[in-house]
Parts: structure tokens; sequence; C-alpha cells
């Protein structure tokens, strides 16, 4: 199937050959077709009570969104594909609350290639939040066959780098979730990149410049020491107002910024060499280099350890702390040899 049209998705599971070409091909329908195509009555009657239908400006902002996004992927030796803007609904933020059940302003549903977002005035974040959602999007796939008292049952293995557990886990209560946390880490500092790009487009020349002033940068400074943020947490400000919005999970990419930081250190490289080995795992879904870097850096077990981190702020402090006592033991004994 032409890799343009679909995305990156891979089928495993003690199946017959057939329910695998069966399953690729349903993958195929609703990745490519028009959603719409295959709402239920309920969907449909609750999209018509509460999305917000595309502007042709919003459109060409996420189309611009995919390109960039298609662009990473490149760079990291993968094959790319579309993300049609028809896959992106914007919803009020009361539609998105009682559709989507859940906190944020997006969300990404890997297996049908769709984005949800509310919709918000500030097109800026509104594009860079889309952004988001579509490389969780462009993730690797992996999706779990299992035939179970005559079907077959279907079951999300990894997402990027998220490694689920297996349906048989799942039906023992014994379900589970490794690495969300780092998942996180690497799509919004993503995010933070492509944010810099998006603020020279003309369409936010006028807020560049107000950022980019005298007075705007006084303000940053003033967010900053009031916070406590670094400069690539400040997604967004007003130099009038005070207001701003940060990139989301800063504790998260707090943990990858030490991450790459020691393990380029270790291995005499570069931070930014180290980041797209990160990168290049959500693509590929491959975790032994990974791994084997942080093992390498912070001691045996600590790959486990940095599995653990989930998407709370109390995680990222504590995988943080975790993480430099391994370092520090990891120093001692390399010295003692």
């Amino acid at each position: 199937m032409p890799m343009e049209k679909f995305p990156n998705i891979s089928f495993v599971g003690r199946v017959s050959a057939e329910s695998v070409e069966k399953k690729a091909l349903e993958y195929e329908q609703q990745v490519t077709e028009d959603h719409r195509l295959n709402l239920t009555p309920e969907i449909e009657a609750k999209l018509n009570q509460y999305e917000v239908p595309k502007s042709p400006k919003n459109v060409q902002l996420f189309e611009h969104a995919d390109t960039w996004a298609q662009e990473r992927q490149k760079i990291c030796g993968v094959q790319t594909y579309d993300f049609p803007p028809r896959n992106i609904f914007l919803l009020t933020e009361e539609g998105y609350r009682e559709m989507v059940r859940g906190r944020g302003s997006g969300a990404a549903y890997v297996e049908s290639q769709r984005v949800v977002a509310i919709d918000r005035a500030n097109t800026f974040r509104l594009t860079a939040f889309v952004f988001h959602e579509i490389m969780h999007c462009k993730g690797k796939i992996v999706i779990e066959l299992s035939q179970h008292e005559g079907d077959i049952h279907e079951n999300v293995l990894r997402s990027g780098l998220v490694v689920g557990s297996t349906n048989k886990k799942n039906r023992e209560g014994e379900k589970h979730t490794h690495l969300i946390g780092l998942e996180e880490a690497v799509v919004a500092q993503e995010e933070v990149y492509f944010s810099f790009d998006l603020l020279r487009r003309p369409e936010f020349r006028e807020l560049k410049e107000r950022m980019d002033s005298e007075s705007g940068q006084q303000t940053k400074r003033e967010i900053l020491t009031r916070t406590g943020l670094v400069e690539d947490d400040l997604s967004w400000f007003d130099s009038e107002s005070g207001e701003y919005e940060m990139v989301g999970y800063p504790g998260q990419r707090k943990v990858l910024r030490y991450l790459c930081r020691e393990i380029a250190d270790e291995q005499g490289s570069t931070d930014n060499e180290v980041y797209f080995e990160f990168l290049k795992g959500h693509f590929s879904g491959r975790l032994p280099t990974i791994a084997k870097l942080v093992e390498g850096t912070f001691g045996e077990g600590a790959f486990r350890r940095l599995g653990d981190m989930g998407k709370d702020d109390n995680s990222a402090v504590q995988t943080l702390e975790a993480l430099k006592k391994k370092r520090l033991s990891f120093l001692k004994a390399k010295e003692k040899k």
C-alpha cells in the first residue's frame, strides 16, 4: 500500500495472514477515506452541535504543520505521508469536554489518524496544539491482533515511544503503559521547535515583532523570573497584558534535556545528536538504541525507571531525582574501575 497515503502501522500477533490483510485494509480505508463517511448517528449529531468549521486560514496553517512534521520524518530517515486537514476536527470547549472527556486542548486518535482540538481565537496556539497531536499520529504504531473465543481483537501495542501491554495482560487485568512521559517530552519539544518556525510566517509577523520588541523582552524576563520557567517553556506571551501560555509537559522536557546532556557528555557527542536518537525512536518505534544510551550513562535499570515516568508533574520530578541518583552511582562505580 502506498506510504504517502498510509501511516506507519504494523500488525503483529498469532492470527492468519488473511486476518492481517483484512485488518490492514480496514485501517487503510479508515485512514485515507473521509472520516465523516463512517460516523455513527450519535457522533454525527454531536458534531453538528459542537463542531466549529475550519476556516481557509486554519486549513493553510494545518497543512503547514503537517509539512513541517514530514520534514522531521525525512530528517530521521522514515517515509512520510500526508495528514489531511479533513482528519482534524475543531470543537467548542463544551463539546470537547463532552466528546473527548479529557483535559488539555487537543487529542490524537492514532489508530484512526484523527485529531480533535478546542477551537480558539489564538490561531498561533491552535496551530501549535494541532501540530502536537499530528506528531503523535505520525509515531510508529504497532497493532496487536489476537484471536479470543473466535473473534479477532485489536490492541495498540506501540504508539511512538509508548509501549503498551498485550491483549492477554489486558484481559487478566494487568494493563500497563510505559514510556508515555518520554513520548510526551519528545513531542512537546518538537512543538517548541515548530513554534519557533511558525512565528516566521507572515500571519504572525506582528506577534513576533511585539514579542521581540524591547517591552516584549522585558515582559518575557519578568514572566520567566516570576514562574521559574525556562525560555523553551514559554510558547506565547502578550507584552501589554502580561498574559502567557507555556508548552506542555515542562517537567518531562526537563528530564529529556537532562538525559540528552548527560548522555552527550558520556558519549562525547552533542545534546542535539542525542535528542535526535529519541526523535528517531518516536518515528521508528525502535527502542534498543535509546535503551543502550540510557543504561550506558545511568546504569542498569535506568531505562526501566525512565519508562515509569508518567504525564503528571510529580512523576517528572521523581524521575529526574531518580536518574540523578543513578548517574551519581554510575560515575562513582566508573571511578573505582
